[in-house]
C-alpha cells in the first residue's frame, strides 16, 4: 500500500514537471509575447516603462517544475532499495541546490521585480538592471545556467531506478543525455556568455527541456506500470 501511495505520488509530480517546464518554457512565453512582450534590452527605464504583470507568468510557473522534480526523485529514491538508495543521495542533494537556486529565480522574477517596478520605487534601476532576465548580463541567467546542471545531476541519479525493460532502458539513455546537455550552458557561460543567447543557446535550451519532457512522460508510463503489477 505504501509503495502505491509512492507510485501514485511519483506519477503526479512527474506529470507537474513535465507540465511546468511546458508552461514556464514555450507556453508562458507565447502568451507573453502576444500580450505584452519586453522589447531587447536597452536600459532600466525601458524595462520599466514597457513592464506587465503578465510577464511575470512564465516564472511563477517555474515553481510547478521546482515542486515537481523535487518530489518526483524523492519518489524514487523511497522507491529503491537500499543499495540503489545510496547510489541515489547526492541526487537528492543536487535536486535541493536547484531548487533554492531555481527557486530564488523565480521569486525575483515573478515576485520581487514587479512588485518593485509597480511600486514605482525610485532609485531602483540598477538593481533591475542587475536582476531581471530581460538583461543578458543580469546575475540571474548565470544562476539559470548552474542550476540547469545541478538539474541535470539530479535527474541522472534517479537512472539507478529503473529496470530492464525497453522503456526503463530508453528513460536511462535520457537521463544521461539531458546531463550532459545540462553542462553546455555553463560551458556557454564560462567561455563566452554571448553564445548562451545566440542560435546555439536557444536549440540547447528546447533540447534540454524537450528531453526532460520526455523523461517525465515515459517514467510516468513506467510507473504506472509498475503501480498495476
Amino acid at each position: 500500500m505504501k509503495n502505491k501511495k509512492t507510485l501514485s505520488l511519483g506519477i503526479a509530480s512527474a506529470a507537474a514537471m513535465a507540465l511546468g517546464i511546458l508552461l514556464s518554457g514555450p507556453v508562458g512565453t507565447l502568451i507573453v509575447g502576444i500580450t505584452r512582450p519586453q522589447p531587447n534590452w536597452v536600459d532600466a527605464k525601458t524595462f520599466i516603462t514597457n513592464f506587465d504583470k503578465i510577464q511575470a507568468l512564465p516564472f511563477l510557473f517555474g515553481f510547478l517544475t521546482i515542486v515537481g522534480s523535487i518530489i518526483f526523485i524523492t519518489s524514487l529514491y523511497r522507491l529503491s532499495d537500499d543499495k540503489k538508495k545510496e547510489m541515489m543521495v547526492p541526487g537528492l542533494i543536487f535536486i535541493g541546490i536547484f531548487g533554492t537556486i531555481a527557486s530564488f529565480n523565480c521569486l525575483i522574477q515573478g515576485i520581487y521585480l514587479p512588485n518593485i517596478v509597480l511600486s514605482a520605487i525610485p532609485g531602483m534601476e540598477s538593481i533591475i538592471s542587475a536582476l531581471t532576465m530581460t538583461n543578458p548580463s543580469s546575475f540571474p541567467w548565470i544562476a539559470e545556467a548552474f542550476s540547469s546542471a545541478f538539474f541535470g545531476l539530479a535527474l541522472a541519479s534517479t537512472a539507478v531506478y529503473f529496470g530492464k525493460s525497453k522503456l526503463d532502458g530508453l528513460i536511462r539513455g535520457l537521463l544521461i543525455a539531458n546531463a550532459v546537455v545540462s553542462f553546455f550552458p555553463v560551458i556557454m557561460i564560462l567561455i563566452d556568455s554571448s553564445w548562451f543567447f545566440s542560435f546555439y543557446g536557444l536549440v540547447c535550451s528546447f533540447f534540454e527541456s524537450a528531453i526532460i519532457i520526455c523523461i517525465a512522460v515515459m517514467s510516468t508510463v513506467s510507473l504506472c506500470e509498475s503501480k498495476k503489477s
